[in-house]
Formats: C-alpha cells, sequence, structure tokens
C-alpha cells in the first residue's frame, strides 16, 4: 500500500445561499491513483453537492505516529 494526498474541491452553500468552492485535503491508504479516487468517491457517495478529485500524488511517509 501507498500513501496519496489528495486535494478535493467540495461546492458548499454559503449561509447567504450562495455556492463557493473549498478544497479539502486526504491521507488516503490506496494501492495506486484509481484505487484512491475510488475510495474518495465512496466517501462522498452522499454528498448532494458538485466535488472532484482537484490533485492527487504519492507521498512518502517514514511512519505513521497514531
Amino acid at each position: 500500500m501507498a500513501y496519496w494526498l489528495a486535494k478535493v474541491k467540495v461546492e458548499e452553500e454559503t449561509s447567504r445561499g450562495a455556492s463557493r468552492w473549498t478544497t479539502e485535503q486526504f491521507l488516503v491508504n490506496a494501492e495506486n491513483a484509481t484505487d484512491a479516487e475510488v475510495k474518495l468517491t465512496q466517501e462522498y457517495s452522499t454528498y448532494s453537492m458538485e466535488w472532484h478529485v482537484d490533485q492527487l500524488k504519492q507521498i512518502k511517509l517514514v511512519k505513521v505516529i497514531e
């Protein structure tokens, strides 16, 4: 498995009813880029507004500290 840094553009509704785009970041543990996109799609499957993966980059981590 590899770690992927994903930046997802998400459309949100403001308190005034207008829509705006924000960027959310995720660290995804996946076999490859396609697997990472599948996991992100599952994460956003119930999201009612528009969204798309803006950037997906494999990163090398020394260690995950919990």
